[in-house]
């Protein structure tokens, strides 16, 4: 399958319309070397180096407060990982439709 028709599928978004006048229009050349494209990026003042990687997410444990209160009924210890499930957030998220 071609590429434009991947993108068509995909993302809905038809590569080869032009978006001035609307007829289809055809690649007369492509670049396919990593060098070329870097150079004619740079001439043109574009991002020619993907973005760097965002930090990660801390893990769960590492954001949570430790448990504030202490049961004391026996020895066994258990973590608990819950959500926010007070009346006011499942309210606010109640009103979201998809």
């Amino acid at each position: 399958m071609a590429w434009a028709d991947l993108l068509q599928r995909v993302f809905e978004v038809d590569a080869l319309r032009c978006p001035d006048c609307g007829p289809r229009m055809r690649v007369l050349s492509a670049i396919t070397g990593p060098d070329v494209a870097r150079r004619i990026l740079d001439c043109l003042r574009m991002p020619s180096r993907a973005p760097p990687l965002a930090a990660s997410e801390p893990r769960a444990e590492e954001r949570l407060e430790e448990p504030s209160s202490e049961l004391d009924w026996g020895s066994g210890s258990a973590r608990i990982f819950s959500c926010d499930l007070t009346y006011d957030y499942v309210k606010i998220n109640a009103e979201y439709t998809t």
